[in-house]
């Protein structure tokens, strides 16, 4: 049996008590990109699959062999630091 929403809810906010302060920010986070969904917000539809990050990267030109790279060297750190 489905919980309803308010039981839905609870169970959310008993959850987040048990989440440290550097969780929380990624659980809103993700309730503000919910958020911006509901409210009709396709950014990423719309641009092809791509997300406009405001002119971050203008003149920036990176190839799939950079892409490759940076993604390796970003594993190679993550394997490290979690040891």
């Amino acid at each position: 049996m489905a919980l309803t929403h308010e039981a839905l809810k609870q169970k959310l906010l008993t959850a987040l008590d048990d989440l440290p302060a550097e969780a929380l920010g990624e659980v809103i986070a993700f309730v503000d990109y919910q958020l911006y969904k509901l409210a009709g917000g396709n950014e990423t539809e719309a641009s092809g699959g791509n997300v406009r990050l405001g002119g971050l990267w203008d003149g920036v030109r990176a190839g799939e062999e950079d892409i490759a790279d940076v993604r390796r060297e970003s594993r190679k750190t993550f394997r490290e630091s979690s040891g």
